[in-house]
């Protein structure tokens, strides 16, 4: 037997294909790509359970509401009302109330309505005001960090003929600084000289109204208005500090209608500084006044009866804000000798006049206080401050002369003394600026803190 033998293999290596890593870049862009993926799942997620729970939240609180509607369609029309509503009845006007383990608030509002079918006000054909009653029913609820709400309104028609109900009809209108109407603000009426008495609080429509028809012919009904953000306004009564009001509160005739119109706006704010006269140099805790101009009556030596007066003191810093201030014109003082200082400088008008929604600056300069001082204005007849203008004020042996500031003001109080129209020896001022003309003034009055302003009129 022969055995044939092949040739020895040749031995056979495959290339290596070298192998890559990943970069810390792929690690970084796949992570990203997984958070995004992972949270949009997750929002998702969130979002579906948000809207599962709002609208479970909402139907609770559509029961609620429809279950207080169809109560009141199953009452006999004179019984739909509310308490210490207008028309009264045993409804409460805001109760609380659990419904699956939440708390819901429910609000009830029932008034009468005068149909513009048959004429309405002075115009109605028939002589009723009170044509039928409207209901809203408002359900809110809490939901997360917000509040949300419903409202459900039915008309409920009286059977047969419609008949007068009584009393009269009371509208309240309210408005901004401007005139224009405000819609969505909280109008409150009270009247405990009725019976029974009325407590209630409604809305202003968008033409800034709101009608009570069959309001029971009294006198003393309580009126405030207020919005978030807004000032209040208000009626008032008769008092020891405030025997004749304005306005007061109202009375509301048979068959008669009474309007009132109140008006608010959006708040504004007054910054305060003070200083030393000259310096930059901070004057703390200086005691003030600020008083506005509006009133709201008179006392009964028929002095008026502001509605805003307030004392304060600027902070350590020498500044204080007053926030929550209505559009008004403002005076502030300082008391001289509580203080020991006098108001040797201030930048703005006196008063100040602060428009709705603004913030103004009033910077005071402060001087030390002596027994009498007179500062002085010099304006152009445009009312224009007027800088640089040379001020000289005499009287015998005292002669001194001052340059008016950028704020168009001369401060003079070292050496002076009393000097007045009655008592006699009053001073004498000259007032000149290139470009106007000299403007020369005697009986010129200085009794302690005194102010004179000067206008001098155009070559």
């Amino acid at each position: 037997m022969q055995f044939r033998f092949s040739k020895p293999l040749t031995p056979y290596s495959l290339p290596l294909i070298p192998s890559r890593g990943s970069s810390l870049l792929d690690v970084i862009f796949g992570t990203a790509l997984f958070l995004i993926v992972f949270l949009g799942i997750f929002g998702a997620l969130r979002l579906s359970f948000a809207l599962v729970e709002s609208a479970k939240l909402k139907t609770g609180g559509l029961a609620l509401a429809s279950e207080r509607v169809e109560y009141l369609r199953s009452l006999n029309y004179d019984e739909v009302g509310t308490v210490g509503g207008i028309p009264s009845g045993t409804l409460e006007q805001e109760e609380t109330v659990s419904l699956n383990d939440v708390s819901y608030t429910r609000r009830t509002f029932i008034q009468y309505v005068d149909d513009a079918e048959d004429g309405s006000g002075g115009s109605d054909e028939n002589g009723v005001s009170t044509d039928y009653k409207v209901a809203k029913v408002t359900v809110s609820w809490p939901f997360r960090e917000s509040t949300r709400s419903l409202s459900l309104i039915t008309n409920i028609i009286p059977t047969g003929i419609e008949s007068i109900v009584g009393g009269g009809t009371l509208r309240v209108t309210v408005q901004n600084a401007q005139g224009v109407a405000v819609p969505s603000a909280q109008v409150s009426v009270v009247n405990n000289a009725t019976t029974p008495a009325i407590s209630l609080s409604t809305f202003t429509n968008t033409a800034g109204e709101v009608t009570f028809s069959g309001a029971p012919a009294a006198s003393g009904y309580q009126i405030t208005v207020s919005k978030t953000g807004y000032s209040s306004a208000q009626t008032y009564s008769v008092g020891g500090g405030n025997p004749n009001p304005s306005p007061g509160h109202l009375t509301v005739g048979e068959g008669q209608t009474t309007s009132s119109s109140l008006s608010i706006d959006v708040l504004g704010s007054i910054a305060i500084t003070t200083h030393e006269v000259g310096t930059t140099t901070p004057i703390g805790n200086v005691a003030f006044s600020i008083r506005g101009d509006k009133t709201i009556g008179t006392d009964a030596e028929e002095d008026p009866v502001y509605k805003y007066t307030e004392n304060s003191t600027t902070g350590a810093s020498g500044e204080r804000t007053l926030s929550s201030l209505e559009w008004d014109n403002y005076t502030i003082t300082i008391d001289d000798t509580a203080t020991s200082y006098d108001i040797a400088g201030i930048c703005v008008p006196q008063p100040l006049s602060l428009l709705a929604g603004e913030t103004e600056t009033v910077d005071i300069s402060l001087t030390e206080n002596v027994a009498h001082s007179l500062l002085v204005d010099v304006k152009n007849t445009a009312g224009d401050v007027l800088s640089g203008a040379s001020v000289r004020l005499y009287r015998g042996a005292y002669d001194t002369s001052s340059t008016s500031s950028s704020c168009g003001q001369s401060f003079f109080g070292d050496g002076l003394s009393q000097g007045t129209v009655a008592i006699g020896n009053p001073y004498s001022a000259d007032v000149s600026l290139s470009g106007y003309q000299i403007q020369t003034l005697s009986n010129v009055e200085v009794d302690g803190v005194s102010r004179l302003s000067v206008v001098l009129g155009s070559l």
